[in-house]
Protein backbone atom coordinates (compact mmCIF):
# COMPACT_ATOMS: atom_id res chain seq x y z
CA UNK A 1 0.00 0.00 0.00
CA UNK A 2 1.63 3.11 -1.33
CA UNK A 3 3.17 5.73 1.20
CA UNK A 4 2.27 3.45 4.48
CA UNK A 5 3.99 0.48 6.42
CA UNK A 6 0.73 -1.74 6.16
CA UNK A 7 0.23 -5.40 5.62
CA UNK A 8 -2.98 -6.93 3.24
CA UNK A 9 -3.41 -10.92 4.82
CA UNK A 10 -5.83 -12.51 2.46
CA UNK A 11 -7.05 -15.86 3.83
CA UNK A 12 -7.21 -18.82 1.33
CA UNK A 13 -7.12 -21.66 3.67
CA UNK A 14 -9.14 -24.84 2.80
CA UNK A 15 -10.04 -26.85 5.82
CA UNK A 16 -8.40 -24.96 8.43
CA UNK A 17 -9.84 -25.09 11.60
CA UNK A 18 -6.76 -22.62 13.84
CA UNK A 19 -5.31 -19.41 12.69
CA UNK A 20 -2.70 -17.48 14.03
CA UNK A 21 -0.77 -14.74 12.85
CA UNK A 22 2.08 -13.37 14.14
CA UNK A 23 3.19 -9.89 12.52
CA UNK A 24 6.86 -9.37 13.98
CA UNK A 25 6.44 -6.33 15.83
CA UNK A 26 4.63 -7.92 19.15
CA UNK A 27 1.12 -8.07 17.63
CA UNK A 28 -0.24 -11.71 16.79
CA UNK A 29 -4.34 -12.31 15.98
CA UNK A 30 -5.86 -15.97 16.70
CA UNK A 31 -9.60 -17.09 14.55
CA UNK A 32 -10.60 -17.06 11.72
CA UNK A 33 -10.41 -14.40 8.65
CA UNK A 34 -10.86 -13.58 5.54
CA UNK A 35 -8.89 -10.37 4.85
CA UNK A 36 -7.01 -8.36 7.32
CA UNK A 37 -4.97 -5.14 7.19
CA UNK A 38 -1.91 -4.67 9.75
CA UNK A 39 -0.05 -1.54 10.06
CA UNK A 40 3.56 -0.78 11.25
CA UNK A 41 4.64 1.85 13.60
CA UNK A 42 7.65 1.76 12.85
CA UNK A 43 10.17 1.03 10.05
CA UNK A 44 12.34 -1.96 9.90
CA UNK A 45 11.87 -5.36 8.51
CA UNK A 46 9.25 -7.27 10.01
CA UNK A 47 8.74 -11.17 9.72
CA UNK A 48 5.09 -12.50 9.47
CA UNK A 49 3.96 -15.97 9.92
CA UNK A 50 0.73 -17.74 9.48
CA UNK A 51 0.00 -20.77 11.27
CA UNK A 52 -3.40 -23.09 10.08
CA UNK A 53 -3.83 -26.37 11.87
CA UNK A 54 -6.70 -28.12 13.08
CA UNK A 55 -8.70 -28.21 16.73
CA UNK A 56 -6.70 -30.92 17.60
CA UNK A 57 -3.23 -29.21 16.98
CA UNK A 58 -2.04 -32.69 15.37
CA UNK A 59 -1.34 -31.15 11.99
CA UNK A 60 -0.44 -27.85 11.24
CA UNK A 61 2.18 -26.01 9.09
CA UNK A 62 3.70 -22.35 9.11
CA UNK A 63 4.53 -19.77 6.23
CA UNK A 64 6.43 -17.15 7.23
CA UNK A 65 7.83 -14.09 5.19
CA UNK A 66 10.05 -11.23 5.73
CA UNK A 67 8.38 -7.84 5.06
CA UNK A 68 10.98 -5.01 4.84
CA UNK A 69 9.71 -1.29 5.19
CA UNK A 70 13.02 0.57 6.69
CA UNK A 71 13.60 2.15 3.14
CA UNK A 72 12.86 6.04 3.75
CA UNK A 73 10.83 6.35 0.57
CA UNK A 74 7.97 4.39 0.26
CA UNK A 75 7.12 2.95 -3.05
CA UNK A 76 4.37 1.26 -5.08
CA UNK A 77 4.03 -2.30 -4.18
CA UNK A 78 5.37 -3.96 -7.51
CA UNK A 79 3.92 -7.31 -6.89
CA UNK A 80 1.43 -9.29 -4.55
CA UNK A 81 3.46 -12.56 -2.83
CA UNK A 82 0.37 -15.55 -2.93
CA UNK A 83 1.26 -18.72 -1.36
CA UNK A 84 -1.13 -21.76 -1.93
CA UNK A 85 -0.76 -25.00 0.21
CA UNK A 86 -2.24 -27.76 -0.55
CA UNK A 87 -3.59 -29.69 0.71
CA UNK A 88 -4.59 -27.49 3.32
CA UNK A 89 -3.63 -27.64 6.17
CA UNK A 90 -0.63 -29.74 5.37
CA UNK A 91 2.73 -31.59 6.70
Amino acid sequence: LKGTRKVLLRNKSMNAERWEVSFGDGNTYEGEFLEMEHEYVESGAYEVCLKVGNTEGDCSDQYCTMVDFKSSAAGDLAQAIAVRLQPNPTK
